[in-house]
Parts: C-alpha cells; structure tokens; sequence
C-alpha cells in the first residue's frame, strides 16, 4: 500500500510539473510580447507614461486569461492524474 501511495505521488507530481510547463510558459512569453508590442507602438501617443491606461487594459485582459488558464490547468491535471492512475 506504501509503494502504491509513493507511486502516486510521484506520478502526480511529474504531471503538474509537465502540464505547470505546458500552460504557463506560453502564457508568460506571450503577455510579455504583447507588453513588449504595446510600450513600443504607444510611442507614436506619447508612449505609455502619458498614456497608462493601455497598461491597464493590457493587466486586465491579461489577468482574465490567467484566470481562465488557471482553471484549465487544474481541469487538465485533474482528469490527466484520473486517465493514468486508472
């Protein structure tokens, strides 16, 4: 019963750290580009200390999808642990 305990846990570890990759990674370089995009094109308006509300936009719209990133990944972990651990 201990090793099958330990197995799991190993299991469930090697998954969040697999799925932790696969939905965030992407999700941070792509803020950070579209961050990146928008303090380089705000520079025709003045750039973005006359203009900190595109910044805010940008956090917003930026936090609903973490939000929503967020719940897919325990979503996908949750049902990835169920199919392996079958």
């Amino acid at each position: 019963m201990d090793k099958r305990r330990s197995r799991t846990k190993e299991v469930k570890r090697i998954i969040s750290r697999e799925i932790t990759t696969l939905f965030f990674v992407p999700t941070i370089v792509g803020t950070t580009l579209a961050f990146l995009y928008i303090v380089a094109m705000a520079k025709d308006i003045g750039g973005v200390t006359k203009n900190p509300e595109i910044l805010l936009h940008l956090f917003i719209v930026a936090g609903f999808y973490q939000c929503i990133q967020i719940g897919f990944f325990f979503y996908a972990r949750k049902k990835m642990f169920y199919h392996l651990t079958e």
